[in-house]
């Protein structure tokens, strides 16, 4: 019988300082694929695509590192982009909690849309971090999305926003993905299509006792199975892991 696999739908494997021994253990525990998002233009995801072939590499800049007078290398980005066709975009959006001046709003705003922008010109898949900034996002959306040749996966990471939003961006875009984290709520699971359900470690961060313990205090993708396993008894759906990680191939187009 053949062993169940999964998907870790967003991480950032490269901020391990023993990256080679986290992919080593995540293979051996049923881990098939891990999308490693960037938080900045200096990380070359291209390195890890060439090293370890279950990985998904990403390339954006993270809403946390934008400030109001940055200039920004989209050319940077681009180029990466250009590279290999395996390579997505992840980890933009807004976090109105981080920038609570309407200035850094408005720049994340610019920022966010400029990188949208990229993602639909080479059709990738994105990775989306949106806290406190569901209204703004889904404005967004609307007008950057109408009209475009797009057909690749936006993946909502850490997905927290209400039924109403979730309603909304289902019926703008059919290829909307939700990625619940290891903090996640019980009850979205309540409100979030199975078909649409993805699942994420955020390793090496958003780390969950409750989930599974660590001594170094960490996420690690292979806590995903245990996160999952904990979903499909509260759905009581056993076939679970095997949806999600369908799922989690057409959302990829693997």
């Amino acid at each position: 019988m053949e062993l169940q696999k999964y998907a870790d739908a967003h991480s950032h494997i490269q901020d391990f300082e023993n990256v080679e021994q986290i992919v080593k253990e995540s293979s051996e525990s049923g881990i098939n694929h891990i999308i490693c998002n960037s938080t900045t233009f200096d990380y070359l995801p291209q390195s890890l695509l060439n090293l370890y072939p279950l990985i998904i590499p990403c390339i954006g800049l993270h809403p946390w590192y934008i400030h109001k007078e940055q200039i920004i290398d989209y050319q940077k980005m681009e180029n990466i982009l250009k590279l290999d066709e395996r390579i997505q975009v992840g980890e933009i959006g807004l976090d109105f909690i981080k920038a609570k001046e309407k200035e850094d709003q408005k720049k994340q705003c610019e920022v966010f849309i400029t990188q949208l922008q990229l993602a639909i010109k080479y059709n990738r898949s994105m990775s989306i971090h949106c806290v406190r900034a569901s209204g703004e996002m889904l404005k967004i959306f609307k007008k950057q999305l109408k009209g475009q040749n797009y057909n690749a996966a936006i993946i909502m990471h850490s997905y927290g926003c209400p039924k109403e939003i979730t309603g909304s961006l289902d019926k703008l875009y059919p290829n909307f993905y939700y990625s619940l984290c290891l903090n996640m709520k019980m009850e979205q699971l309540n409100y979030i299509d199975k078909n649409k359900l993805l699942f994420e470690t955020d390793a090496p961060y958003q780390y969950n006792p409750k989930i599974v313990e660590s001594e170094d205090q960490k996420s690690h993708p292979k806590f995903l199975i245990k996160l999952i396993q904990d979903c499909a008894t509260y759905l009581n759906e056993p076939l679970l892991a095997q949806i999600v990680y369908s799922n989690f191939r057409r959302a990829l187009k693997l």
